[in-house]
């Protein structure tokens, strides 16, 4: 009788403190998620604050300035390529030219 209650009150032992971890994890995801309530509710009022026509503006000039800054590249690019078209046609014509020589 004495080892059936030795091994009930190990295994009651046991479930306790698997009890006890589950409280304590569910303390800490309650004060977690109101943490984060908090700074939700922070962010908000910083967002409330801020001048959201003026944000808009602002970020239409940066795309339209990437836009053209894009564009401007484009061109250089296309330049660099036709450039180097040329260079190349220039050296075959001069590879054929020497190779006529001969």
């Amino acid at each position: 009788m004495w080892k059936h209650y030795l091994k009930v009150n190990a295994r009651y032992s046991e479930i306790d403190g698997q009890i006890q971890s589950k409280i304590e994890s569910m303390s800490g995801l309650s004060r977690r998620t109101k943490d984060k309530e908090k700074e939700r509710d922070a962010a908000e009022v910083e967002l409330s604050k801020l001048n959201l026509s003026r944000l808009d503006e602002r970020e239409r000039h940066l795309v339209f300035i990437q836009l053209a800054q894009i564009s401007y590249l484009g061109v250089w690019a296309s330049l660099l390529v036709n450039l180097s078209c040329s260079v190349k046609n220039l050296s075959k014509c001069h590879v054929g030219s020497t190779q006529s020589r001969m």
